[in-house]
């Protein structure tokens, strides 16, 4: 993490502890003496409103025993590219007048942009629970990529509020649903997200490798396959050979040994974060070496996921490739 990355971080910690939702000390007598209509006035008002605001396609999909403050997968994907300015409205009256929901809905509903939901107290878990619920229609703009912290420099535009708060809330909720410690999804040079898919892959393969030498087994297809499934790779712009046309990167990562463009050669961090997921695929492919083949040696191995490599000629190889 450069010197500006930590700067940033440490301005969340400082914003996250000013910003921190407060408990609230609103009764229920007073949300009820709040209420502008009668519960039978609400539900009239509520016909037509499923139509007129709909849930998201993705909820109607059913999830068992899954928990309702555990958000769809989707949502942390949309949430997480909110913005100070990105423009939003609430659907009128949404929640059951007389209950503290309902009291604290219907001040943040004025607001129009999300900067604003924020100064009057609504959080990223309010926005994904009324988001999942059809209250909340986005208009946009939206970033590209979920808000990265680690990734700013003094060239881009200042971090808001907003940016901040959403950071430091997904990364906690990405620990919590994956399992792991808040701590160490930080100190590398992997974005958090990609971090903490990448320590769930070498949980997975620790696992795996484990599971194969109790049982004196070699390294399954099924076990490769898990750990790839749970690793997260990276947007490669530098394979300019193999880019399909029409893309600027593809999913791909190299790990053992590389040489840089000036000829230095130095192992790539991920093999040394990450030795187990390593160690999964390096047996796994010892133990199938065909019998004339079985000195192969290699230092490199390069994964790739999910595109077509354009027809080309490898340039830089040292020996034999295997594929």
């Amino acid at each position: 993490m450069g010197k500006n990355a930590g700067a940033a971080v440490g301005k969340v910690e400082e914003v996250v502890k000013k910003a921190r939702k407060p408990r609230s000390t609103e009764g229920a007598a007073e949300a009820k003496a709040a209420a502008k209509m009668t519960k039978e006035q609400w539900q009239k008002h509520q016909v037509g409103m499923g139509e007129k605001w709909p849930v998201p396609d993705y909820m109607k999909i059913d999830m068992p025993g899954r928990s309702h403050t555990n958000y769809r997968d989707e949502t942390y994907a949309f949430v997480t590219r909110w913005m100070a300015e990105t423009k939003i409205s609430y659907r009128p009256h949404a929640k059951t007048p007389g209950s503290k929901s309902h009291l604290r809905y219907e001040k943040y509903a004025k607001a129009k942009t999300v900067a604003q939901a924020l100064k009057i107290g609504s959080w990223p878990q309010d926005w994904c629970w009324d988001y999942e619920r059809g209250f909340i229609k986005v208009d946009g703009p939206l970033r590209d990529e979920p808000i990265d912290i680690t990734q700013h420099t003094e060239q881009d535009a200042p971090l808001t509020e907003v940016d901040q708060v959403i950071y430091r809330w997904y990364n906690k909720e990405l620990a919590k649903n994956l399992g792991l410690n808040y701590k160490d999804l930080f100190g590398t040079t992997d974005s958090s997200i990609l971090r903490a898919h990448r320590l769930v892959a070498q949980r997975e393969a620790r696992k795996r490798l484990e599971a194969a030498d109790k049982a004196k087994r070699r390294i399954s297809d099924e076990d490769v396959t898990a750990v790839l499934s749970s690793w997260a790779f990276v947007k490669n712009a530098a394979r300019s050979n193999v880019i399909p046309n029409g893309q600027n990167w593809v999913w791909s990562d190299t790990i053992g040994l590389i040489r840089d463009r000036l000829g230095s050669i130095h192992v790539v961090p991920a093999t040394k974060l990450y030795p187990e997921v390593v160690q999964v695929i390096v047996r796994w492919l010892r133990e199938r070496l065909p019998k004339d083949a079985s000195n192969f040696t290699f230092t490199s191995l390069n994964l790739n996921y999910n595109y077509a490599a354009r027809r080309h000629r490898d340039g830089n190889n040292f020996g034999p490739s295997m594929i």
